[in-house]
């Protein structure tokens, strides 16, 4: 059975001069190929994850999102009152002379 049955699926790999050249050093020191380093560094690499710190933020995360959410709904209401109390003022304009609202206008100055 040849490699390519065994590992039928290629990765083009980009990296730079000097990457390509610790990699193959680090592969001619083990006495495997690159490929082969690159497998086992997939293989046996561990990320420095603390799951519990990030189950910790990830609540906090959605604390959060819970009270800009109350924050949003409660300036949604003011807005709404807001626009109400406009509404009623836009009724009552009509009502109002221009010498009356929102205060007395000054007599017109000769000039």
């Amino acid at each position: 059975m040849s490699i390519t049955a065994t590992r039928p699926k290629r990765i083009n790999l980009l990296v730079s001069e000097e990457e390509k050249q610790a990699i193959d050093a680090k592969a001619k020191a083990a006495g495997i190929s690159s490929s082969e380093l690159i497998r086992r560094a997939v293989e046996f690499y561990e990320p420095d994850v603390d799951w519990e710190e990030l189950s910790y933020l990830a609540d906090e995360l959605g604390n959060m999102a819970d009270r800009m959410e109350a924050k949003l709904d409660a300036l949604a209401e003011r807005t709404k009152a807001r626009r109400a109390e406009l509404e009623e003022l836009r009724k009552a304009a009509p009502t109002l002379t221009a010498t009356s609202w929102p205060f007395p206008l000054p007599e017109k100055a000769d000039v």
